[in-house]
Formats: structure tokens, sequence, C-alpha cells
């Protein structure tokens, strides 16, 4: 039974408007348990004038307060999608019910996927952001010896700088070209 097939209801509409607002409320959650996990601030916390490192604690308790809200909101989302549910199946016969089940779950998936590909991207760009913030790449301690472009996080990883090099008795350089060159070919490949 497709979409248009069924008989539109508030309740029907009702329905849709809950699985989706529960789709995008667990994928907030999602995104911001990862941000809390990584340290990351995400973008809506940011304010204009930056304060310095010392507020992470305020930003990332201010993140635990946006975790708990969201919380609270599926949970209030998930009461609410019960009961309209067991308002259909008292209303409606049974297999229409369960053809709007089964296309709402249809819907539910293609909106839980589709803020959760944002998500994913958005973290991605805040994780770019804060290592390009931290790490300042010194260009003379990269030599490209071949004619590939060298990919920024190789850059980024290769210029992090004498912090963390090792012992100059110990170091194989063969082995780090060969390293670099692995993972710039792989790289190059995907």
């Amino acid at each position: 039974m497709s979409r248009n097939e069924y008989p539109t209801s508030p309740l029907f509409r009702k329905y849709e408007n809950l699985q989706q607002k529960i789709a995008k409320e667990r994928n907030k959650r999602n995104y911001l348990l990862r941000c809390k996990k990584f340290n990351i601030v995400p973008k809506f916390l940011n304010v204009k004038p930056k304060f310095p490192p010392i507020f992470l604690l305020f930003y990332m308790l201010c993140l635990n307060l946006c975790i708990r809200n969201t919380y609270s909101q599926i949970h209030n989302l998930d009461n609410q999608i019960a009961s309209t549910k067991r308002q259909i199946n008292s209303q409606f016969p049974k297999h229409i019910s369960e053809a709007v089940f089964s296309e709402q779950t249809k819907i539910y998936n293609e909106s839980f996927t589709k803020v959760k590909s944002n998500n994913r991207k958005k973290i991605e760009f805040l994780f770019e952001k804060d290592a390009q913030k931290e790490t300042k790449i010194t260009t003379e301690w990269i030599t490209n010896l071949t004619q590939i472009k060298i990919p920024f996080s190789v850059k980024q990883i290769s210029g992090l700088g004498n912090k963390f090099t090792e012992i100059r008795k110990t170091t194989n350089y063969n082995d780090i070209i060969a390293s670099i060159e692995a993972a710039i070919f792989n790289k190059a490949e995907e």
C-alpha cells in the first residue's frame, strides 16, 4: 500500500510528524554525545567573543544540559507515539494501521539516515577545524621526494615537529619514508 492509498487522517499526519521529530532528536542525541566524547564544542554553543580554553568546562556543562533536554524530549515523543499508535489501532482496521506503520517506518529510516549523514559531516568539520587551530604546519620539516601531491592530513602528521619525533639514534628514516609513501598511495587510491 503506497503512501497515497491509505485514508488520510489527522492521526496519521500526527504519527508521521512525531516519527520525523523523534528521528531528528535521536540523531541530535547521538551528535551531542559524540561531541561530548571528543571534547568538541558544537557550533551552536560557540559564542562570537572567543573565550579562553578554561571555559571548556562551561561549554561541556552546557552540552550536558542539551543532552539532558534531548533525552527528555525523546521520552516525551516516545509517549506521544505510543498514544497515537493506540488511537490508530482502535480507530482503523488492522490491515490499514499495519500499512501505515510500515510506511512510517520507511519514512523514519529515511529521515534518520539523512540527518545522521549531516551530523557526521558536522563532526568531521569540527574535528578538522580543531586540528587546524592546534597544528601549525612548518613546511621546512616536510620534503616531498615524489611527484605525488601530499594530502593535508599527511602534512599535518608529518609537520608536528620535534616534540613528536623519536630519539635520533633509534630513528630509521627509510621506515618513516616508506610508511608515509604507503599512506600517500592509500590516500591516492581512495
